[in-house]
């Protein structure tokens, strides 16, 4: 149940699924616009554009995983982005609760 929530379409870093996916030269813009309450990432990207404008993200695994990207951000307010259960309990290390997690820009 939800975007975001199944495992066997999990991607990159933090290793869950976007709730909104850009693939190969895609454009994905985004305005006025939410992502809330996911158990995945809000945004997944990789070799594409990626606009996101007066929008906000809040309560999920990470703000989103760009790889490759021409990304653009304004105005934007990522919050609430929570420590994983799985990352506690291994008890510490890099939690993934990334705003936004940028790989070869």
């Amino acid at each position: 149940g939800g975007g975001g929530g199944g495992a066997g379409k999990a991607w990159g870093h933090s290793d869950s699924q976007p709730v909104l996916r850009a693939n190969d030269s895609a454009t994905l813009a985004l305005v006025h616009s939410m992502v809330t309450d996911s158990l995945g990432k809000a945004f997944g990207a990789e070799r594409s554009h990626v606009f996101l404008a007066t929008s906000s993200i809040a309560r999920t695994d990470t703000g989103g995983e760009f790889h490759l990207c021409c990304l653009q951000v304004r105005h934007c307010h990522i919050s609430q982005i929570p420590v994983r259960f799985a990352s506690r309990s291994a008890g510490g290390g890099d939690d993934d609760n990334d705003g936004l997690y940028i790989r070869e820009a």
